[in-house]
């Protein structure tokens, strides 16, 4: 398969796209274009959606096809973001792009032993991740109360701590490049949303948050479809000391 001839010109062709993306959003942003920038989100999961379907011809994995293309449709939800229903629906749809992302993943997880060292690792990071739901609770408390965005969103948290530890859990098991792309994807992706959170409910900084939230969130995008390239026998990750 010829990916534009090498995978060099492969990644400058992500690079461009991203900066374009980012360009586009900022435009939207600093013009006080609102509603446009908030489908910037869906305009860059399509962005990605179509990169794939061009230049690998449906040879790469359908079900980061569908993740896209359901970020895309979640994205152009997001013009009416401040409306309560609408928020459930994209809060919802966003779970289960995130299921999908699972489902993805499960079949590349054999049953293994952890060593102990990364079981440990494992167990702070639920705690970090305990504690951060926690102050992630009082700060939705303050805006949505004990309303049904309140419980969706905390669900949707804790499916991003599971799916967090599944990823975490492949990384280790496969320990290969592909597997740390992967990786480097989800948590760019988990912070992203952490930081658009933060600018919603104006927790300070909006426009430092906001701005990086969304550079994050093309980062985690590209990563992904750039993992799809990337054979599972390639040089092994970072942490396989673990």
């Amino acid at each position: 398969m010829r990916l534009l001839d090498s995978k060099k010109n492969y990644i400058s062709s992500l690079i461009i796209v991203c900066v374009c993306l980012f360009l586009l959003g900022y435009y939207f942003k600093t013009t006080d274009q609102l509603d446009f920038y908030r489908v910037t989100r869906g305009i860059t999961s399509f962005s990605f959606l179509t990169f794939i379907l061009c230049i690998h011809k449906g040879r790469s994995s359908s079900l980061v096809s569908y993740y896209l293309l359901l970020c895309s449709i979640i994205g152009l939800f997001g013009m009416w973001f401040e409306q309560a229903n609408f928020r459930i629906l994209i809060i919802v749809l966003s779970a289960i792009s995130l299921i999908v992302l699972a489902v993805y993943l499960s079949p590349k997880i054999k049953k293994k032993p952890l060593s102990r060292r990364f079981l440990i690792l494992v167990g702070l990071f639920t705690v970090l991740n305990a504690l951060l739901l926690h102050q992630f609770i009082e700060m939705i408390l303050v805006e949505e109360e004990m309303n049904g965005v309140f419980s969706v969103m905390i669900l949707y948290a804790l499916l991003v701590v599971f799916i967090s530890l599944l990823v975490l859990v492949y990384n280790k098991i496969k320990s290969s490049r592909a597997s740390m792309v992967f990786t480097m994807s989800w948590f760019t992706l988990v912070v992203s949303e952490i930081l658009r959170a933060a600018g919603y409910y104006e927790v300070g900084f909006n426009e430092v948050l906001v701005h990086s939230g969304q550079i994050l969130f093309i980062a985690s995008n590209a990563l992904l479809v750039y993992y799809t390239i990337v054979n599972e026998s390639e040089k092994p990750s970072i942490i396989k000391y673990i």
